[in-house]
């Protein structure tokens, strides 16, 4: 792209506002899943799943605080090792080093 002359722009022209419309002024947004059939499903699995972790929650609380909780060391070992698997496969994939 070539310039001709290096004349300093003196004076810019500005743009009339634009008026807002009424309606679209006065409308909210709104995201509404109404008329979605699986909603329904979700909101129940989900009260359902979250009320049988509460009650899992207290159990494990009353046992605790009773001194009767005994964690079964092998299933806790267990764990520690898939979830350090995990976190090596995931540094692996987005390290790209093996």
């Amino acid at each position: 792209m070539k310039i001709n002359g290096n004349d300093p722009i003196h004076e810019v022209e500005r743009a009339a506002p634009i008026a807002p419309t009424p309606a679209l002024a006065t409308r909210p947004d709104r995201v509404t899943v109404e008329r979605n059939p699986n909603v329904q499903a979700v909101a129940s699995a989900a009260s359902s799943a979250s009320g049988a972790r509460a009650v899992r929650f207290r159990q494990l609380e009353t046992a605790i605080k009773a001194g009767t909780y005994r964690p079964d060391p092998s299933q806790v070992a267990d764990q520690i090792l898939d979830a350090a698997a995990i976190d090596a496969k995931l540094s692996t994939l987005f390290t790209g080093q093996a």
